[in-house]
């Protein structure tokens, strides 16, 4: 039988397929007893190959599922004060109220005067 045609009886036969699937099951729980085993009796390659496949080690023994990320953040330079005001001013004038509105609050003393 050809693996075309195998492959086709499986999508074409669920029944076929959840056999398979079984019997695949049952063949890696046999491999992995006798690795297990093996590892057992001291055989190091063995256990290389399992924490290899199982826990994702390579052969430094860091865990090859870890990525490391890196951020860069890029600030401007510095801005001279009228610039830096400017800017704020055209991007945030509620900001400058707050600010103007409290400095006209520390000159008088904290008394504050309502002028609406």
């Amino acid at each position: 039988m050809s693996r075309e045609v195998f492959y086709r009886w499986l999508k074409e036969n669920p029944e076929l397929n959840e056999a398979r699937q079984a019997s695949l099951g049952f063949e890696e729980k046999e491999i992995v007893d006798t690795l297990w085993e093996q590892v057992k009796d001291g055989n190091t390659t063995a256990a290389i190959f399992l924490l290899k496949a199982r826990h994702h080690y390579n052969d430094r023994g860091e865990v090859a599922d870890q990525q490391n990320v890196q951020v860069n953040i890029t600030l401007p330079g510095a801005a001279r004060l009228a610039e830096y005001k400017a800017a704020i001013a055209t991007t945030h004038p509620e900001l400058v109220r707050q600010i103007e509105h409290e400095k006209n609050e520390e000159q008088n003393d904290g008394i504050h005067i309502d002028r609406a």
